[in-house]
């Protein structure tokens, strides 16, 4: 076909599509950089983050004129009000997915207005915004029906009431994520006893550890077969009781310092948990390396492992416990002080798909001239030291 008879408004094979996304740079965005970009390409983009301090309600507004067919917003900034946030769900009512992190100007009333525009909502993340009381979740969870996903980590004013409305609101709930968050046993037995379809629970607070117990804890996993997450860190009172009732399609398992559980129960979870992925393993002198023992061969899908503070760990133990991992990528051996050369060595022959290992607080032996060493030897490894 000829240049003329090919119509002009025809995209070229090799023109690249709209950006549907956007995100500030979090050192250097502005409101006159954010604002223009919304101007310029703002009715392209479904998915936003305007995560920088500098940012105010300026750049909000000008999202809210510009991002008609806005799905998916992440949020921070102090500078953000609640009048922003209500011309955007005002003018954005597709939004499904919205993150709010460290707005402490937002109130009750902004989320009263996300429950009646936002219809569609699916998933709400919730991280230090101290004004925000029940009053937002329980509006929330009444007014916006395909509601399915929740995180809150750090909103003092957050109560059990909260998790109540959301658990007898919306029964298909598949994700709630707890950080520091001060919910009870009452409050998560509801959720046990309404949400069947739950496939993700994770509740950690290292603070107020002593709230959830097995009275509620057995509940979630006895009632929810569809259960994939169980993370539990912090959780002191837990014990066998709801261990012993883990679901066999559990692919993530996080059970750190909890001091109840011994060697036998959680040897026990991977003998019949074999599709996991992720384990995250932290002792607090409870457990030894005997629960580790085979975990590769029992968990032959394992790609992540973290261990700290199992006592046991030495020369010897360590490839007891890696054999068969032949699919691990992510290992994190944190505070394993007898960790040698020939030790790294050997784990790495042990596991070949290896990528990522993290030797926080592990021996001094493992200096910056030996990892360069095993790298060179091993040129798809990394070695991280957070410290």
């Amino acid at each position: 076909m000829s240049t003329e008879s090919q119509s002009p408004t025809s995209p070229s094979p090799t023109s690249p599509s709209p950006t549907t996304k956007y995100s500030s740079n979090y050192y250097t965005c502005t409101d006159e950089i954010f604002a223009e970009s919304m101007k310029t390409n703002g009715q392209t983009f479904t998915i936003v983050s305007a995560t920088c301090p500098a940012l105010t309600d300026v750049s909000l507004l000008e999202l809210s004129k510009n991002c008609k067919n806005l799905t998916s917003l992440k949020l921070q900034s102090k500078y953000f009000t609640d009048i922003a946030i209500i011309e955007i769900v005002k003018n954005c009512p597709n939004i499904t997915f919205l993150d709010i992190s460290y707005c402490p100007n937002f109130t009750d009333i902004s989320f009263v207005a996300i429950s009646k525009y936002c219809k569609n909502l699916t998933t709400l993340l919730v991280s230090g915004c101290p004004e925000i009381t029940d009053i937002s979740f329980v509006a929330i969870s009444e007014g916006c029906k395909n509601f399915n996903s929740v995180y809150i980590s750090s909103c003092e004013n957050i109560t059990d009431r909260s998790v109540i409305s959301i658990a007898k609101n919306c029964p298909n709930f598949k994700s709630f994520s707890f950080y520091s968050a001060n919910f009870t046993d009452f409050a998560i037995y509801e959720i046990a006893r309404n949400c069947r379809s739950l496939e993700k629970f994770h509740f950690t607070n290292i603070y107020n550890n002593n709230c959830v117990s097995d009275l509620s804890l057995s509940e979630i996993v006895k009632n929810c077969p569809n259960l994939k997450v169980f993370d539990i860190d912090y959780c002191v009172q837990v014990t066998d009781k709801t261990l012993n009732k883990i679901s066999q399609n559990l692919i993530e398992l996080s059970i750190s310092d909890c001091p109840l559980l011994n060697d036998m129960t959680v040897s026990k979870v991977f003998d019949r948990c074999n599709q996991l992925e992720f384990v995250h393993l932290c002792g607090t002198g409870n457990l030894s390396v005997d629960c580790l023992i085979g975990i590769g061969e029992k968990c032959p899908n394992l790609k992540t492992l973290h261990i700290s503070q199992i006592s046991g760990l030495d020369k010897s133990t360590y490839i007891k416990v890696l054999k068969g991992c032949k699919n691990l990528t992510n290992l994190h051996l944190f505070d394993c002080r007898n960790l040698t050369k020939s030790v790294m060595l050997e784990i790495l022959n042990e596991c070949p798909n290896l990528k990522n290992i993290d030797i926080t607080s592990c021996s001094p032996e493992l200096d910056e001239v030996v990892l360069c060493e095993i790298e060179t030897q091993f040129p798809n490894v990394r070695f991280t030291r957070d410290e």
